[in-house]
């Protein structure tokens, strides 16, 4: 009988620790299931960042880095609205935005460092040359050839430049040219009433009929 009362006293006071165990076990399976549960939640946050991570990735930004928006309009193939990292030159944008073969990019300052709200505009190097040719052309109009005024193309003030040439003679020669056409040689510049053999002599080096 002794014995027996041992085992079952044994038996007793061994549920205690029995119990603890068991609430020990839920208590670390618990905390391993919610472990498990807040991983996977955050695993679904930084899937649906995904879209500002790839445009982030776009215009080669770090995580938290400041950007700024440009507009690139002009010779290119692809103007719009793009994002770049604070620090970007204005040559990367043009890039970006496929410059047309008859962009002018010479005419842009390529090293320079792009401001938030900028718009870049892209010149066509084709219209540039055909300013150039049209002020050469007027040039040529306003009756200046190798440095000589041109009879037949001068304004009144530029024969008015002529030494001995006032503002009625070169009315003048004006009139002549607009009745009996131009002057084929500067020598006709003679026939103008008021022009003699010395007022020419003083003249027939800076004049020109074409």
């Amino acid at each position: 009988m002794p014995y027996q009362f041992g085992v079952k006293s044994l038996k007793i006071t061994q549920k205690p620790y029995l119990v603890l165990l068991l609430a020990a076990v839920i208590v670390i399976f618990g905390s391993g299931v919610y472990y498990a549960k807040s991983q996977d939640k955050s695993g679904v946050q930084l899937t649906s960042g995904g879209g500002a991570g790839s445009q982030a990735s776009e215009v080669n930004t770090a995580p938290g880095e400041k950007t700024i928006t440009v507009h690139v309009a002009g010779q290119v193939t692809k103007p719009g609205v793009y994002e770049f990292s604070q620090g970007t030159r204005i040559n990367e944008a043009v890039n970006k935005a496929v410059p047309l073969p008859d962009a002018d990019l010479h005419s842009l300052n390529l090293a320079e460092v792009l401001k938030d709200g900028q718009r870049i505009v892209v010149p066509s190097i084709i219209k540039d040359n055909t300013s150039l040719n049209t002020t050469q052309s007027n040039a040529g109009n306003t009756g200046a050839s190798q440095g000589k005024v041109n009879i037949n193309m001068a304004s009144q003030q530029e024969l008015e430049t002529l030494p001995g040439i006032g503002p009625a003679l070169a009315q003048r020669i004006i009139s002549y040219r607009e009745q009996k056409g131009s002057f084929k040689t500067i020598e006709e510049i003679q026939d103008v009433s008021g022009i003699g053999i010395k007022k020419f002599e003083a003249i027939q080096d800076l004049i020109s009929v074409y």
